[in-house]
C-alpha cells in the first residue's frame, strides 16, 4: 500500500495504535535511468517488442528518450511519473493512429505536440472536466483556472505558491480554495511544496494555463482583465477613472471566480457604483425632461392646430360672405348665375355659412316668379357625372360615361369636345377659368 506524505503520520498512528505489523518504505523519484527504462524498456524485452512493435527514434541527432527524460526532469520532480504516463500514452494513441501495425515514438511527433501545447492541452482539458464534474460553479466561474495560474511566472514556468501568499491572494475564500487544492493534487494538476505551498504538476503544464488563462471567458477572466487595466501602472488614477455600467457588470458577476480584490480595486469598485448611481438619475432626470418637451411639443402642435383650424373657419365665413355679396350683384343681373355663386359659397360651410348668404339664397329663390332659372340642354349620349360652371358663370364643363369632357357656353351650344378612351368621372375648371 503506498500513502502520500502528507497522510503519512495519521496512517502509522492508526496502524500502531491497532498493533499491526509494518514497515516503512519511502518511494523515491524516478532516476534518469529509471526514466530512460520507462520510456524505452518496451523495446528492450523479445517478448513485448514483438507483441506491440513499438519502433523508437534513437539516433544520435534525434534521441526520444534523452529527450523526454531531459524534459521530464526540468522541475519539481515527485509528479515525473504521471506526466510521463500522459506524455506516452498520448504518444501511442497518435502513434497508433497513424500506424496499427508499427507504431513509432518519433522526435517529429513528440516536439510536435509539446512545442505546441497539443498532449499538455489535452490533458489540462480532461482534467478540467473531472474537477467541474465534482464542482461546476468554481470552473465556469473561472476560478480553478485563476487557481493554477496563479502558479506561472513570467518565463512561463512552474512557480510555488506560498502558503501565506496564498492566503492573501484568496483572503475572503479559503475553504473553497483549500477544497481546489485538495482536488487539484489528486487530478496531479498541483503538488505540494514547501511551507505548504503548492506548485503546478509540472513545468510542461505552465505554458498550457497560461495561453488558457489570457483567451478564457469565463466571467472570473474577464473581470480579472478589466480590472487590470484599469489599475495598471499605465492608467490614469483617482477620481477621473472608474468603470462604465458594462464593465461594472461583468466584474461583479465574475468576481467569485477571482483572486481577491486589491484596496485600489475595491476604491474603484466602490467608486463605479457611486458614478453608475448617478448616470441612473441623470437618465431619469433626462427621461423626465424628454417627456415634459414632448407633451410641451404637442400641446403647442394641437394649440397650432387648433389656431390653424380657427383661422381657416374664418376665412371660409368670411370668404361665404364675400359671395353672398357677389351673388346679390348678380342677381340684378341673372339670378341663376346669382344661385350658382351663392350655391358654391354655401357647400363650403353648409348650415355654419353667415347669415347674409343664407338671406341670399332665399332672396334668390323667391325671385322666380318675376324671372324664372333657366336651364340649358348639355347633350352626351351617356350618363353625365358632372356639370360645373367657369368661374365667371358664362361656361358649362360636363364629364360622361361616354368618354367625352365637354365645354358649352350657357346657353348649351358646344364649344369644344375632349374624347378620352375611358368614361370621364369628374372635370373642374382652374380657378383663373382659362383651364381646365
Amino acid at each position: 500500500m503506498s500513502i502520500g506524505e502528507e497522510n503519512h503520520a495519521l496512517f502509522s498512528d492508526l496502524l500502531q495504535s491497532a498493533h499491526f505489523p509494518y514497515a516503512d518504505v519511502f518511494l523515491q523519484p524516478l532516476t534518469w535511468d529509471g526514466l530512460y527504462e520507462a520510456i524505452a524498456g518496451i523495446t528492450l524485452s523479445p517478448v513485448t517488442k514483438e507483441y506491440y512493435r513499438l519502433q523508437i527514434e534513437n539516433t544520435p541527432s534525434n534521441n526520444f528518450p534523452t529527450t523526454l527524460c531531459g524534459d521530464l526532469s526540468d522541475g519539481d520532480n515527485t509528479l515525473v511519473a504521471p506526466y510521463l504516463q500522459v506524455i506516452l500514452s498520448d504518444l501511442w494513441s497518435s502513434a497508433v493512429l497513424e500506424n496499427a501495425q508499427i507504431p513509432s515514438f518519433t522526435m517529429r511527433s513528440y516536439q510536435q505536440g509539446i512545442l505546441s501545447g497539443e498532449i499538455m492541452d489535452r490533458f489540462l482539458n480532461q482534467q478540467i472536466a473531472t474537477l467541474k464534474e465534482w464542482n461546476k460553479e468554481s470552473v465556469q466561474s473561472g476560478l480553478a483556472l485563476d487557481l493554477l495560474y496563479r502558479h506561472t511566472s513570467a518565463l512561463g514556468k512552474s512557480e510555488i505558491l506560498e502558503a501565506a501568499k496564498r492566503k492573501l491572494i484568496y483572503s475572503d475564500r479559503d475553504e473553497i480554495i483549500n477544497s481546489l487544492i485538495r482536488k487539484c493534487k489528486e487530478l496531479f494538476l498541483l503538488t505540494s511544496a514547501h511551507s505548504d505551498g503548492t506548485n503546478l504538476g509540472h513545468n510542461l503544464l505552465a505554458l498550457v494555463v497560461i495561453r488558457q488563462y489570457s483567451i478564457s471567458l469565463s466571467p472570473g477572466q474577464q473581470a480579472a482583465r478589466i480590472l487590470g487595466a484599469k489599475t495598471g501602472e499605465a492608467t490614469e488614477q483617482g477620481k477621473n477613472s472608474w468603470l462604465n455600467e458594462t464593465e461594472l457588470d461583468v466584474v461583479e458577476k465574475g468576481m467569485q471566480g477571482m483572486r481577491s480584490l486589491s484596496d485600489k480595486e475595491k476604491e474603484l469598485l466602490e467608486f463605479s457604483r457611486i458614478k453608475k448611481v448617478q448616470a441612473q438619475k441623470d437618465r431619469q432626470r433626462n427621461r423626465i425632461i424628454r417627456g415634459v418637451l414632448g407633451a410641451v411639443v404637442v400641446i403647442f402642435a394641437a394649440l397650432a392646430g387648433w389656431q390653424w383650424h380657427v383661422a381657416s373657419q374664418r376665412y371660409q365665413y368670411a370668404r361665404a360672405g364675400e359671395l353672398a355679396f357677389t351673388a346679390r350683384e348678380e342677381l340684378k343681373k341673372d339670378n341663376t348665375l346669382a344661385l350658382d355663386v351663392a350655391y358654391n359659397a354655401y357647400s363650403t360651410l353648409e348650415e355654419n355659412s353667415p347669415p347674409l348668404l343664407i338671406l341670399a339664397l332665399s332672396d334668390i329663390f323667391h325671385t322666380q316668379d318675376e324671372m324664372p332659372l333657366y336651364k340649358s340642354n348639355f347633350p352626351h349620349t351617356k350618363k353625365v357625372f358632372t356639370a360645373v360652371f367657369s368661374p365667371d358663370g358664362k361656361q358649362v364643363l360636363t364629364a360622361s360615361e361616354d368618354g367625352y369632357a365637354k365645354l358649352w357656353d350657357i346657353n348649351g351650344k358646344e364649344i369644344l369636345s375632349l374624347p378620352h378612351e375611358i368614361e370621364v368621372k369628374s372635370a373642374a375648371f382652374h380657378l383663373t377659368g382659362n383651364k381646365y
